[in-house]
């Protein structure tokens, strides 16, 4: 064995450098799994039904339910000359939402500090506005804050 581990069972992470096209380890540290410290969900909705025009600050409040996460204020609301723009904080984190009224396009935003069911809020998303097509990407945030002091 070379000291390169083979398979994800093995709970040793070997440091090693690059020596005449072998690996030689130069230090042995136990393994620590990297947790996120959070997670930011992005929906894209395309082609939706005429909700990219009528969104109100309720469905905002329904995304806080579904993530049971705890709303720090009332969602806040702007019509502008595209669309509509909200923000609804949280305790945990934030929820964004904007909609681009003319080519029924929603994008959906939420940064939250723990974990929750990204499932849940794509299903009520893909319920309120019936899109033809969606895109969703979990980004997980802070993988290195243990190591870095």
């Amino acid at each position: 064995m070379d000291g390169v581990p083979r398979s994800p069972l093995d709970r040793l992470s070997i440091t090693a450098v690059r020596s005449n096209e072998t690996f030689v380890p130069i230090a042995r540290r136990p393994f620590v799994a990297r947790q996120p410290i959070a997670q930011h969900v992005t929906i894209d909705l395309y082609g939706c039904k005429d909700g990219a025009s009528f969104c109100r600050g309720g469905f905002l409040s329904d995304l806080a339910a579904a993530m049971e996460t705890t709303r720090h204020s009332d969602p806040i609301m702007h019509r502008t000359a595209s669309g509509i723009s909200g923000w609804l904080p949280l305790l945990e984190g934030c929820i964004q939402l904007h909609t681009v009224a003319a080519k029924n396009f929603v994008l959906i935003d939420i940064y939250c500090d723990r974990r929750f069911h990204s499932g849940k809020v794509l299903k009520l998303a893909r319920s309120m506005f019936e899109p033809k097509q969606f895109e969703m990407k979990r980004i997980p945030r802070g993988l290195k804050h243990c190591e870095v002091t």
